[in-house]
Order: structure tokens, then sequence, then C-alpha cells
């Protein structure tokens, strides 16, 4: 499979970390994996284990900066053949629907968002990745989603300021997210 994760940016922090360790997880599986983003420390680490990178401001929530990038997302999508579109933050989940929006993707990865919604209307496959927000009443609505989340007893809650750190955030592991994309593209 060939897979394009989209993030703000490549420093460290939880969902950079998450980017890196899925990258690396879908090499070592045999899969071809791109990301997109503004750029950041841990590119390097990623080039030298063969992950490609594209530098584009997917940083940017400007409208008319995300205008352009939608164009420049779809270009990388259709000249690179991608499978797996992953969107790992609000913006990147914004240029990832529009990007897709008239091309035929096996599947779209996201959070909880607007875009996941999107997608699920227009009946394109999902993986829904979710941390506190509430999966049994906010999910997507069509039948061609696998949702991805904890079982912490806490979860979901829907809280803004969480005691545990949001642990069920960081107890997502990459390979929970790789079996859930599997299982709906077989």
């Amino acid at each position: 499979m060939k897979i394009v994760q989209i993030v703000p940016e490549m420093e460290v922090g939880g969902v950079e970390q998450g980017t890196y360790d899925l990258a690396r997880g879908l090499l070592e599986k045999g899969h071809q994996s791109i990301i997109i983003s503004h750029g950041g420390r841990l590119i390097s680490g990623l080039k030298a284990l063969g992950v490609k990178h594209y530098l584009l401001p997917v940083h940017r929530k400007s409208p008319l900066i995300m205008a352009r990038m939608v164009k420049k997302v779809r270009k990388i999508l259709q000249e690179e053949n991608i499978e797996i579109l992953h969107a790992r933050s609000r913006v990147p989940a914004w240029l990832g629907y529009y990007a897709c929006r008239n091309l035929k993707r096996a599947l779209f990865i996201t959070n909880d968002t607007g875009p996941m919604h999107l997608a699920s209307a227009v009946k394109c496959p999902v993986v829904a990745i979710y941390g506190p927000g509430n999966w049994l009443r906010y999910g997507p609505w069509e039948n061609q989603y696998r949702i991805v989340h904890s079982n912490l007893s806490c979860s979901p809650c829907n809280v803004i300021r969480c005691k545990r750190n949001f642990l069920c955030r960081e107890l997502i592991k990459p390979a929970d997210v790789l079996q859930a994309a599997e299982s709906l593209l077989k």
C-alpha cells in the first residue's frame, strides 16, 4: 500500500511521534510511506528510513493558503497514486478532504473532525480516531468505517481538560490504526 500522512509539522510532540512511528511501522510491513508537512526536526530521521517528504505550509490556517495547498496536495495524491490518506489534525483533515473529494481514494483516516463526517457522508471509507470524543454519539454515519479508540473506563468523556493527561489518545498505537485500515481494504 501507498500511504500519505499530512501533519502540520514534524517537530517533537505526540502527533509528530505518532506520525514517525506509523511511517516506520508501514515501512517495516513493506508499505510505502509519504509525509506532507511544513518540515521539522524529525524529517531527517524519516528520510534516512526511506520515507518520502513533501514540504508544504500545511500548518497555515489562512483560507487563501489552504485553497492553494488543496491543489498541491491533490497533485501529490494523483502523482503518487495514494491509496490511504491519513490527516493528523484539523487543517490537514480539511486539506485532505478537499484534495480527495473528486478522486477515487480507497480510504480516509482522520480524527473526530468535520472532514471525517463529510468523507463518510459521500461514502468514502473512513477510519476515525477518537480520544475523549464520543464515537457512539458523533461517529461516522455510513457503514464503511472503523472507529479506533482506547478502552479506558473513563472514555468517551468529551472533556476539555483531563486529569489523566488524555491517556485515551496516548494509548492508541499506529498498529491499531493500520489494522483498522487493512480491515476496511479487504
